[in-house]
């Protein structure tokens, strides 16, 4: 494929004024007078395409130049990055390291190198000789492997470049190739997946019988709730237990109330003898008065005083204690103006016997004299005061005996439908706090079974009547579920492995990332088989050139007469007679160039005018350019390459460079020269190629 350039664009700079574009045909002329940017655009283009070689101007250059022919895309080449000849160098051209001085003609540039000569020996024995054979065979030889020996079989002292680096890339493919087979067998063949799998399989195994025992459990909770709540039924709601506690109280109570009663009825009892007795001694005490003839009271008093304690006998019996406290009074009041008429009137009477011991017995009852009738009246009032008090008491215990034992009754009833045995009123109050105190723990076993129920997270529908056989363990479940999580981690991981390593030998084999494995393995082995080859070919090539590099130096002198020979041959004959008209055959002269005429006149290059070395140097660059690309054509670069040439040499020169364009090479023509220009346009329109030209003044 002809390596051509497809546009080129140069920002405007220097003097061009504007930005400059070509497309590029296979002949292109551009034109343009002094100061109208030529100069810039050409070494904008040598700027962008070559290594540094060419004296230019200080310019910063901007734009592009697009090559085809290097590859299956077209490079754009802007002077940043690589260089065309880090590509023709990549393809072993063995070309100049300054290509700009083969491709690019400038008018007093002439030169091929920097030898003093403009060839140099080691040009022309490349390009001309059976010497550039050698020079080629070692050209070819890496420089690494060059100062290489081989000891026992073994390459050393070889460098690291070149074909030995090429070696040991091989050698160090080989063994990653070799460990990724190693992987494989590691990995694939024998890894670890299958007995993690096995693992995890028993662990779910494990977790499943262990949740068949969860909802079992679930289901034993539940009936055990339900066992507690038939139980917890059976006993008295909080309600009833403070309703009963209340008529316990009641009844304690009530039962207090009595006794305080029954002690106060006793201590009235007491009195009752005292009462009783002076009732009579008040009789006796009358009878003995009334025997001593007494100054007679009037009776008013007495009957007032009757009445009164009718009407207070009448009040206690239904309970008036105003009234009786009243009636009373009265009849105290009553009984004593009464006898104290009496008394006066039996302050006369001497006291008996009789009297004495009535008062002696009034005395050690009472603790005080009996001066007469009133003091036993008094007494016999406050008595009945106490007697009447002591009716109330029995009527008021005798109702509270009756509620007692509605009270009891009712308690015993209350609690017989809780307890079996009939329970003494000491006993209500423990067995009705142990009631409470089972009630409370039922409670607490039906919550605390509850929690233990929802904390399995189970729907009534999963649980499980019937024992699968296992033991229900709440710790071991998240250890088998970490464990489970941890060797599906540790598949994931190992899978991952896998599928990296199916990628890297995908990538290795250069096959779909799901080619299977049968299909990766076999291609892998394939891929080892022909690196192990070309590692084995490489050492070959290897030892093959450090014992040809022995052999080089042995046939040098004999390849300068065949570079002689060569010179003479018609890619160099063919285009310096087209071109000169003149000179037939260039010569090597003790490593000077000399032209021979037609007539077989020689001639120095060095010694002959400018335009005629122009002449020579163009017919060596097309020679050489010929033979060192193999036949492929390339482009060139004409920078006014015919400026000094006079006007008679100039057609001819002109028709070559046509002739190059239609053999397949791509020709630029700058010039400012009106006269080489028109030449141009005239010969183009016979032209069989895509001729492209430009003004840089339009």
């Amino acid at each position: 494929m002809p390596i051509r350039i497809a546009s080129i664009r140069v920002n405007r700079g220097g003097p061009l004024t504007h930005d400059f574009e070509l497309d590029a045909g296979d002949l292109n002329l551009v034109f343009g007078h002094n100061e109208s940017g030529k100069t810039y655009v050409v070494e904008s283009m040598i700027s962008f395409l070559f290594r540094k070689g060419l004296q230019m101007r200080p310019w910063k250059f901007l734009g592009r130049v697009v090559v085809e022919g290097l590859g299956p895309e077209p490079v754009s080449f802007t002077g940043t990055e690589r260089n065309l000849e880090d590509y023709l160098d990549d393809a072993s051209k063995g070309l100049p390291r300054d290509l700009s001085r083969l491709l690019v003609v400038r008018a007093g540039e002439t030169k091929l190198t920097p030898d003093p000569d403009g060839v140099g020996r080691r040009l022309l024995s490349r390009l001309l000789s059976g010497e550039e054979m050698l020079n080629e065979i070692q050209d070819r030889i890496p420089k690494a492997v060059r100062p290489a020996t081989v000891e026992n079989g073994a390459i050393v002292g070889a460098k690291r470049q070149g074909k030995n680096k090429e070696r040991l890339r091989l050698q160090d493919e080989l063994g990653r190739l070799d460990h990724l087979l190693k992987k494989v067998r590691r990995d694939f063949t024998t890894g670890l997946i299958p007995p993690l799998e096995r693992n995890k399989r028993d662990a779910e195994e494990k977790l499943g019988a262990l949740l068949l025992a969860k909802r079992h459990c679930a289901f034993q909770l539940h009936g055990d709730i339900a066992g507690l709540e038939a139980a917890m039924s059976e006993l008295p709601n909080e309600t009833s237990c403070t309703e009963l506690e209340t008529d316990i109280g009641i009844y304690g109570t009530k039962t207090s109330d009595r006794a305080a009663l029954q002690e106060q009825l006793g201590k009235l009892e007491d009195t009752n003898d005292d009462y009783f007795w002076v009732q009579k001694a008040l009789g006796n005490y009358k009878e003995i008065t009334a025997t001593q003839e007494p100054t007679k009271a009037r009776p008013l008093f007495l009957i007032l005083a009757a009445i009164s304690f009718a009407a207070a006998t009448v009040m206690g019996l239904f309970g008036q204690k105003i009234g009786v406290a009243v009636t009373a009074a009265a009849t105290s009041l009553f009984y004593w103006l009464y006898y104290s008429e009496r008394s006066r009137a039996l302050a006369s009477v001497a006291d008996g016997a009789e009297l004495v011991k009535l008062k002696a017995e009034f005395r050690r009852r009472f603790g005080k004299e009996l001066a007469d009738m009133a003091t036993i009246q008094s007494q016999v009032e406050r008595l009945n005061k106490n007697f009447i008090r002591a009716e109330q008491l029995c009527d008021q215990l005798e109702k509270l005996d009756r509620d007692i034992a509605a009270q009891s009754g009712a308690i015993t009833d209350r609690l017989q439908l809780y307890v079996e045995a009939d329970l003494s009123p000491e006993r209500w109050r423990s067995e009705l706090l142990g009631l409470r105190n089972r009630r409370r723990q039922l409670d607490k076993e039906i919550g605390g079974t509850n929690s233990h129920l929802a904390a399995l997270s189970l729907d009534e529908s999963e649980y499980l009547k019937r024992n699968p056989g296992t033991k229900w363990d709440p710790e071991r479940q998240p250890v088998l579920e970490d464990q489970i999580q941890g060797i599906q981690v540790n598949i994931h991981e190992e899978q991952r492995r896998l599928d990296e390593l199916r990628d890297r030998i995908a990538q290795e084999t250069e096959l779909p990332g799901k080619t299977g494995w049968e299909e990766l393995l076999s291609r892998l082995g394939k891929k080892r088989e022909a690196v192990a080859s070309n590692c084995r070919e490489t050492t070959a090539e290897i030892l093959a050139q450090t014992q040809l590099q022995a052999a080089i130096h042995e046939f040098r002198e004999q390849e300068t007469e065949l570079i002689i020979s060569r010179l003479g041959q018609d890619e160099f004959a063919g285009p310096l007679l087209a071109i000169t008209g003149r000179y037939d055959h260039i010569n090597l002269d003790n490593d000077d160039l000399v032209l021979r005429d037609q007539n077989h006149n020689v001639f120095a290059l060095e010694q002959m005018s400018t335009g005629a070395q122009e002449q020579a140097w163009l017919a060596l660059r097309l020679g050489f350019a010929s033979l060192n690309m193999e036949g492929q054509a390339a482009f060139l670069i004409l920078d006014d390459a015919f400026q000094h040439s006079d006007w008679k040499r100039r057609p001819n020169m002109v028709t070559e460079v046509i002739r190059l364009a239609e053999s397949g090479w791509q020709v630029f023509y700058f010039s400012m020269d009106d006269h080489i220009s028109g030449l141009f346009r005239a010969a183009a329109k016979k032209l069989q190629v895509n001729f492209v030209e430009t003004d840089l003044g339009a």
